[in-house]
């Protein structure tokens, strides 16, 4: 009983679907016909009434709830004290043992049972007041006398009805002339729709679902869209006047409703107010509200009248798996093991993070030992990790070959179309459903899904063996598909890509033969130096051409550096008469020609912050070392920053230094402290133009002449 129960509220959960969907289109569709409307409320009743359903993958049915918590056994006995099963070799000294009785059957008890009972009460006392309000009104129109063939007369009665199921009656009170044969019209429609039978079948889904109060609602408003059908019925084509002693009729026949019962309406017991308002302003509905009526009375026999189909197991895995697959942002967890003597690692964890379509994964060969992977926008990144003791060290993250399939996950890449399937089962009330299949490439093996209470997919496993003998299993865990927890995690844990493209770009720019930069310097100290400088620098080869530029208020001191063939010339001029004029001659090498951006490795640098611009773009912040210093300098603070293009090509690199240096130029004579400056390198790529002006300086070179 408590099963036929949980059954009984499964079909009420569905018919309310149906109830609630006719309560929207009635009040949208007020000017359609009536008759659309009793064919809604038709489908509602069948669907309250029939207990097996028809299921449908177009269904949009809610899925099948489980209303009773799972069954409590009861233990009813004291379990004692549990004795070993005998060796064998004593049993030939032994002459009796004593043996443990029977366990006393466990009962389980159902705590739906009280509720299906209720129910039965509530069905059988509903069903006894249908029958007894059918046979005191039979009782009542005993004294009819038959007028003509289907129509009685009975003078005791207050208005008509219909009576009667196979053959059905027409009773009337004393009527007369046209009020008569109006009357007679609507009775007759009654019986021509079959109404005693559909209102019928209504008090039955009323009494079987006592407990729903959208089941009343469907009897009482079927009831009334009964008579307004037949009112539009009777009343189509009638003139003013016709309309107006029809509505006397009904005045004439109202009577007070005396409730709930399983007999036909009468004529004049349902919304006579309603009826005569409508019976005077009738107006014909139009063709197009008509045909949407229609058609959403079809839709909702098509999408409501059925059940979801109900999957397979097989289906189910099959379902959860896409489901997986489409996920936008998910987190796994993957333990593997490897067992065989071409196992190359004996087991082996793996954490995949994923987001908008980039990935990172984590590759764990040991508990300190392995590799990440990350990979965004078409390309792939890789840093390998290991412990102190280990061969392997953290070599930072830097461009690889590696596709984007390298760091997805397994489970999302498997095709289902292509496993072949030879057996499945289910097991643990289907929480657990195995499969013997064929991988695509890899061979026979298993593949286990693992449900929770929810029906929702929480891990896969699978097994299979390699043409080296080697057997691989694992199992991969859902671990999360909360978006912003993933990308912090991968922000945190994961490649800053802007990094990884500026110490690409660094590499190609210190690897170039031939390279340009203009150097301008801003100096914010208040000692009486330059306050504007400004460099160029050429490099072809080993060969290298500097050019420094500094101005103050008192003129333009002019400093320039040829290197050619190892051997380093330079000269200077100025003007207002600063320094002596000097031609080119021979120096001692210092390095005058390495800049900063060259010759140094930036991936050992801190970084302290990346900024990222609407437009792609990126500044990148960078801390120099405070030690690198000469004996008259002590450095407060250096702070590089690198301009990356939305082409992540490096366009400009500034250099900020506060610090305190003794200085002795020719500027000014002793010693100052300089508080600040400010240099900006900005990489200009050689070109046509560029080349001839390398070819220029070669020249100047090889002549040993100055240039004007």
């Amino acid at each position: 009983m408590a099963a036929f129960f949980e059954r009984i509220l499964q079909v009420s959960l569905s018919g309310s679907v149906i109830v609630l969907a006719v309560l929207v289109l009635r009040m949208l569709l007020r000017n359609a016909p009536r008759r659309t409307m009793c064919l809604l409320w038709m489908l509602a009743v069948l669907r309250l009434l029939v207990p097996f359903e028809i299921q449908s993958q177009w269904s949009l049915q809610p899925k099948k709830v489980e209303f009773a918590p799972p069954a409590v056994q009861e233990d009813y006995f004291d379990s004692g004290p549990i004795h070993a099963p005998v060796p064998p070799e004593f049993l030939e000294d032994a002459v009796e043992y004593p043996i443990d009785p029977a366990p006393a059957p466990v009962k389980q008890t159902d705590p739906m049972a009280p509720f299906a009972l209720v129910w039965l009460m509530g069905v059988a006392a509903l069903s006894i007041h249908g029958a007894a309000s059918y046979w005191r009104l039979k009782r009542r129109v005993r004294g009819a006398v038959i007028q003509e063939e289907g129509v009685w007369i009975c003078p005791g009665l207050d208005t008509a009805f219909v009576l009667g199921f196979l053959r059905p009656r027409i009773y009337l009170p004393v009527l007369e002339g046209a009020e008569r044969e109006l009357v007679l019209r609507h009775e007759r429609c009654h019986i021509r729709r079959l109404d005693p039978w559909w209102k019928l079948l209504a008090y039955a889904a009323v009494s079987v679902h006592w407990f729903n109060p959208l089941a009343w609602v469907t009897y009482v408003l079927m009831c009334r869209d009964m008579e307004l059908a037949c009112d539009q019925e009777t009343v189509k084509g009638m003139d003013n006047a016709t309309r107006k002693a029809y509505s006397a009729a009904l005045l004439r026949c109202a009577v007070r409703r005396s409730g709930i019962a399983a007999c036909p309406v009468a004529f004049g017991e349902i919304s006579v107010k309603e009826r005569i308002k409508m019976v005077l302003n009738y107006k014909k509905p139009g063709f197009w509200v008509t045909l949407v009526a229609l058609i959403a009375a079809i839709a909702v026999g098509f999408f409501l009248l059925t059940s979801p189909k109900e999957l397979t197991d097989l289906e189910r895995c099959e379902q959860a798996l896409q489901e997986w697959q489409e996920m936008d942002a998910y987190q796994f967890h993957q333990s593997q093991s490897n067992v065989g003597d071409m196992a190359e690692n004996e087991w082996s964890v793996m954490d995949f993070w994923s987001s908008g379509g980039e990935h990172l994964r984590k590759f764990s060969y040991a508990e300190d030992l392995g590799h990440w992977q990350h990979w965004k926008d078409g390309k792939s990144y890789i840093r390998s990790f290991g412990s102190a003791d280990a061969q392997w060290e953290d070599t930072g993250w830097h461009e690889t070959e590696s596709q984007e399939n390298e760091v997805i996950p397994w489970i999302m890449r498997l095709d289902w179309d292509k496993l072949t399937i030879h057996h499945w089962e289910a097991a643990d009330e289907g929480k657990t459903v195995l499969l013997t299949v064929d991988f695509p490439a890899l061979g026979p093996g298993t593949l286990s899904f693992h449900f929770d209470d929810e029906g929702v997919l929480r891990s896969v496993s699978r097994t299979f063996s390699q043409p080296s003998a080697t057997v691989i299993s694992g199992t991969i865990e859902l671990v999360t598909t909360d978006r912003e927890k993933i990308e912090k995690l991968m922000e945190q844990r994961g490649v800053i890509p802007e990094l990884v493209q500026l110490y690409s770009e660094l590499e190609r720019i210190q690897g170039l033969e031939n390279i340009h930069l203009i150097v301008d310097a801003v100096d914010d100290s208040d000692y009486p130096g330059w306050d504007t400088a400004r460099q160029e620098f050429i490099r072809c080869g080993e060969n290298y051409y500097r050019n420094y530029n500094a101005k103050n208020s008192d003129g333009t001191m002019v400093t320039t550096y040829l290197k050619f063939g190892g051997v380093l010339y330079a000269r200077e001029y100025s003007d207002e008469g600063l320094i002596p004029n000097r031609a080119w001659e021979k120096i001692t090498d210092r390095g005058f020609g390495e800049y900063a951006l060259l010759d140094r490795d930036w991936s050992q640098y801190e970084v302290l912050d990346i900024q990222r611009m609407e437009d792609g773009s990126a500044i990148i912040s960078m801390q120099g070392n405070l030690n690198d210093a000469d004996e008259n300098t002590t450095y407060y603070s250096k702070t590089f920053q690198f301009h990356l293009d939305p082409d992540g090509k490096l366009t400009t690199h500034v250099y900020v230094g506060h610090y305190r240096q003794i200085v002795d130029d020719y500027f000014a004579q002793g010693t100052f402290e300089r508080t600040q400056t400010t240099t900006t390198y900005i990489l200009d790529t050689p070109d046509e133009e560029l080349k001839q002006r390398i070819q220029a300086v070669r020249d100047e070179i090889a002549t040993k002449q100055p240039r004007s």
